[in-house]
Order: C-alpha cells, then structure tokens, then sequence
C-alpha cells in the first residue's frame, strides 16, 4: 500500500466516525423537539381545562378535564365523571409520538411527566404544569403561546378553491383508513376486560364503559344512559377518538368514513 492509498483510507475512516455523532445527535435533537412541545401542549391544555366549566360549548367526542373530573361531551353538553380517589383529570404527553393524552392521575405524576417532557429546554427552564392557574389563565409560557400561535396559523391556511383530483384521492384515503382502524379498536376492545393489562394513559372501551388505564390498571366509567362507548373515526384528519355515543351513531360515522 502506497502512502497517497494509505492518506485517503485515514480520510474516509476519519469523515465515516465524524458524521456517526452527528446523525446521533440530529437524531435526539428530533426526538427531544416532539417531547418538548408535547409537554408545552400537556400544559395549554391543562391551562384550558382550568377555566372549562359544564356550561361551555363543545363538539360531540371531545375529551377535557373539568374541576378535576374527566370530562366527555356527549351532544354538544359535557359529561364529568369524578376521577377515584387521590387522582386528578390531567392532560399528559406522549412519550412515543407527538401528542397528548387525558386521564385520571395524581398531580405528582402530572408533574413529573411534564418537567420530563420539557428537559429538554434545559436546566434554567421555568417549569409549570398549567393546572390549578384559574385566576392568571393568561400565563402561559413563551413555549406554548408559539405552539398555539403555530397551530392558529395551520388552521388558518387559505384553502384551494376546488381540490385537485389527487388531493381528493387522499382525503378519501385518509377517511377510509380512520373508519378501518374504528372497526379494527372495537374489535380489540370487545376482548378486553377490566383486568387487562395496559400502559398509563391508554384510553379503550370496556364492556359499555370507557376505561382508562391509572397505574397499570383500567378504571371503568359507565357511559350515561342509552349510550355505549366507542371508536369513532375522525372526520378532519387521521385518526380516532373513543367517546360515548349510540350505537345508531358508531355505525353511522364508520359506515361514512369507509364509503368516502
């Protein structure tokens, strides 16, 4: 081997181990950006939720939390179910994927996923679960003022005025796959019972009954009368939502999404 062979072995090897951190770091800069703004989200929400009362206004399958109850509107009205005993209706981020669940659990658990979740700003980050702020609804931190900012300006988003052909193909696509994957969660859900096994935060359907999943065990709440619960597909965008409803209204929403 030659020496000008032997300098552009070193140069690959050297450019080969330089660029591996960089890719890990990338890597946990992407991971640590979604936590971050989950946690940012849990909080806005949980600020909201400290204000929200029976009275207000809401879309039938919305979830909050109301005086620290969990709270489910049914038909354009809200209905709270106290959470058990030591626990408390809180919204918490995700861990996996960009979100927010709502469930019962402790202020301390509340907490601590949250402050987990925003790390990630850095060790001098003022930290605030955004619960129990009902007389100073109006401080929230820089993190979830540009999260709310950024989801307005999403949603205000001049439209085209007619769709494409393509593009209608995949609001279609879309549709059909939330109403599939309705069918496929009330077809895991009818195995389930209330000593099956879940991961803090997971929401499913027991029975009649909506469950939640509080330190490893579902907590059962019976849906009010005539109602059952469900998965329904969502109408504007991927995905599901498991709320009380008829079970008229189950067939009716899924039976839409899979003929879109």
């Amino acid at each position: 081997m030659n020496f000008s062979t032997l300098l552009v072995l070193i140069s690959l090897v050297s450019s080969l181990v330089s660029a591996a951190p960089r890719s890990s770091q990338h890597s946990r800069r992407q991971s640590t950006g979604f936590a971050v703004s989950n946690g940012q989200q849990a909080q806005a929400q949980n600020q909201k939720f400290a204000t929200l009362s029976a009275s207000d206004a809401c879309n039938h399958g919305d979830l909050g939390c109301i005086g620290g109850a969990f709270a489910q509107c049914n038909f354009g009205s809200w209905v709270t179910t106290p959470c058990g005993a030591g626990t408390t209706c809180a919204a918490l981020p995700l861990l996996l994927k960009p979100g927010t669940s709502i469930a019962c659990t402790t202020a301390a658990d509340r907490d601590s996923r949250i402050a987990n979740a925003l790390a990630g700003l850095g060790p001098d980050a003022p930290f605030n679960s955004g619960a129990g702020n009902t007389n100073n609804s109006g401080n929230t931190n820089n993190g979830n003022n540009n999260n709310n900012n950024s989801r307005n300006q999403q949603q205000q988003q001049p439209q085209p005025p007619a769709a494409t052909a393509s593009s209608k193909d995949q609001s279609n696509n879309f549709q059909v796959d939330n109403g599939r994957l309705a069918q496929a969660e009330n077809s895991q859900f009818a195995l389930l019972n209330s000593g099956s096994r879940c991961s803090d935060g997971q929401n499913a359907c027991i029975g009649t009954s909506f469950a939640q999943c509080v330190g490893g065990k579902f907590v059962l709440t019976k849906c009010s009368a005539n109602l059952i619960c469900a998965s329904l597909p969502l109408v504007k965008k991927p995905g599901t939502s498991i709320a009380c409803t008829t079970e008229e209204d189950r067939d009716r929403r899924i039976q839409d999404a899979l003929n879109a």
